[in-house]
């Protein structure tokens, strides 16, 4: 059972609306829907009754009474991990984010710092994982959010924060975007768009494995980002992948965006930093780190 997970019942079982909760929590309805069932699947319970109106079921509503004041103790025992850690530490941390990782996994990590931290200059960028980690081992990096597993990880220390699941870009007129959900059969032998491996060599091969198995995938072309990517869907080249939040918030006439079929492939996401960087103020992130993760 993730915190993460803990949090989003929380809000949906006030609410007892998954439209209405997703919004209050910035992520997609499909995404909650999937974090829901994922923490019934890992307590062997069904908290909601679901179906025209919501409503929590007897095992739900005993996690309603106890999931607050459990939520409650770990922010208590965050703050106060973080507070002993940093000490007040001032300086600046430099943060390298990979544009596939989903907004609400960085801003709920990276706001509370900051909120934290006010003493220390958090400075941000965004490339992808395998630039991300050569910036940390150039030093011009201290910290870098990446999708797992790398493929390297000689001198990095590296912490696991969220999976996300995947879903498929097609083009509008496709015959798998009249369906609400699509299974990774229908998908194999289908013409592809993605991304060059060169950008996250470990996930990608984690990728094909997970998606096509033993066949062989179809790419037709290969785009250095999401939104040419999507571009390339929606002029009819093939179908892509991206996490569900991702894929929304890019979307574009003459592209749908469809959730797979259980279990749906997925992206990991992570945080790493040289294990022998000496900066203060990464000792803090280190801290919260491990306060935050699931």
């Amino acid at each position: 059972m993730e915190l993460r997970q803990l949090r989003y019942f929380v809000v949906l079982a006030d609410l007892l609306h998954f439209g209405d909760a997703a919004a209050e929590l910035h992520i997609s309805q499909p995404g909650l829907s999937q974090q829901i069932r994922r923490l019934e699947d890992d307590l062997g319970v069904v908290l909601f009754e679901r179906g025209r109106n919501t409503r929590l079921t007897p095992a739900g509503a005993v996690l309603a009474e106890l999931a607050a004041p459990l939520l409650d103790h770990a922010g208590r025992v965050r703050t106060q991990v973080v507070r002993a850690a940093s000490s007040e530490v001032a300086g600046t941390l430099r943060i390298v984010l990979t544009r596939s990782a989903p907004t609400p996994l960085i801003h709920d990590f990276l706001e509370p710092f900051r909120a934290q931290h006010p003493e220390i200059d958090v400075q941000i960028e965004t490339a992808w994982t395998a630039l991300n980690v050569s910036m940390l081992r150039l030093g011009t990096a201290d910290a870098a959010f990446v999708q797992l597993p790398l493929d390297e990880t000689d001198g990095l220390e590296v912490v696991e924060l969220s999976r996300v699941d995947l879903a498929i870009i097609l083009p509008s007129d496709h015959p798998l975007a009249q369906q609400d959900v699509v299974t990774l059969d229908e998908i194999r032998g289908v013409p592809c768009v993605g991304w060059p491996r060169e950008h996250a060599p470990g996930a990608w091969d984690q990728l094909i494995a997970a998606v096509w198995g033993d066949t062989e995938p179809r790419f037709v072309r290969l785009e250095p980002d999401l939104e040419r990517m999507m571009a390339a869907v929606r002029n009819g080249h093939g179908f892509a992948l991206a996490t569900h939040e991702r894929a929304q918030q890019l979307r574009r006439d003459g592209v749908v965006v469809r959730q797979f079929a259980e279990p749906a492939p997925s992206y990991l996401f992570g945080l790493c930093w040289l294990s022998d960087n000496p900066n203060p103020a990464l000792r803090a992130l280190r801290a919260d780190v491990e306060a935050f993760r699931p």
